[in-house]
């Protein structure tokens, strides 16, 4: 499964960069930091449950080409992650995720939208577990603290 996702994750990477006008001329940029996600969450299949809430804390290393932004993440849930982030219009953009758990054994995947106020985004996200699907919602906020490394 992991090899699966590395060589998805490249295919998709290159494909996507390909895709923006004048990419060869844009040089790489890579940076690294936390983010921090306050967000809360709908189980679409147990929705009697209610909303739950929660923060989430992400480490992260990313590449960015154009508009286009690859980031590797390790969740202090224990988990580690791919994310393909991407413009839209404007000030809103998509992104498509996939985790896989270090300690429990889970995998993960979704897709969301964003909205940009300033370095910090508005997400909503709509991703299921791979072992069963188990649909949920979840709209938050990602807020980086990042450092540019080149």
């Amino acid at each position: 499964m992991k090899k699966f996702l590395i060589v998805a994750a490249l295919l998709f990477s290159v494909l996507c960069f390909s895709q923006v006008e004048n990419v060869q001329e844009k040089p790489w940029s890579f940076s690294t930091g936390i983010i921090l996600a306050p967000q809360a969450g709908l189980d679409l299949k147990e929705s009697k449950n209610g909303v739950t809430n929660q923060t989430n804390l992400f480490a992260t290393v990313s590449a960015s080409k154009g508009n286009s932004t690859l980031v590797g993440f390790y969740s202090v849930k224990n988990s580690i992650g791919l994310v393909y982030l991407g413009p839209i219009k404007g000030d809103f953009g998509w992104y498509g995720v996939a985790l896989k758990g270090v300690v429990e054994n889970f995998n993960y995947a979704g897709i969301g939208g964003t909205y940009s106020l300033g370095k910090n985004s508005i997400f909503i996200e709509f991703g299921s577990s791979l072992d069963a699907f188990t649909p949920g919602i979840y709209v938050g906020v990602f807020i980086p603290f990042t450092v540019k490394l080149k």
